[in-house]
């Protein structure tokens, strides 16, 4: 089961690596996910292609508080930036921010099974059918 910042995270990565035509890299790190890929700051300013493409941003969790994800770009010189998780999508994109924020203040950040989530945004006639335990 994810966190919600972790799904964000996840689709935020991919957003990312979108952008220049890279990948994104999934590696388990502190008991949890963490995603690299093309720092948003800094890659699309490249000259090169490849190095656009390059995965030299991460978002991974703390040690000390594995639900909270730090960004770091570890590319170009110029860049270097670190912010937690809500700091970078306010600079990246504030509209994903303002979703991520009422996110947690309507859920906090728990863990949410899938099907819970499912469950929990369909109509009340869906619900009836379905025993969640």
């Amino acid at each position: 089961m994810n966190t919600i910042a972790e799904n964000y995270a996840s689709l935020v990565s991919q957003s990312c690596a979108s952008m220049v035509g890279g990948e994104v890299g999934v590696k388990p790190m502190n008991g949890r996910t963490a995603f690299t890929f093309p720092c948003p700051f800094c890659s699309p300013m490249r000259s090169k292609a490849s190095k656009q493409r390059s995965k030299d941003a991460i978002l991974m969790p703390r040690i000390d508080k594995p639900y909270c994800l730090t960004f770091k770009c570890m590319g170009h010189k110029s860049c270097r930036k670190t912010f937690n998780f809500q700091e970078f999508l306010e600079n990246w994109n504030p509209s994903i921010a303002q979703s991520y924020k009422n996110d947690l203040k309507n859920r906090g950040n728990e863990e949410v099974s899938p099907l819970r989530k499912i469950l929990n945004d369909s109509n009340k006639s869906m619900k009836k059918k379905f025993v969640i335990s």
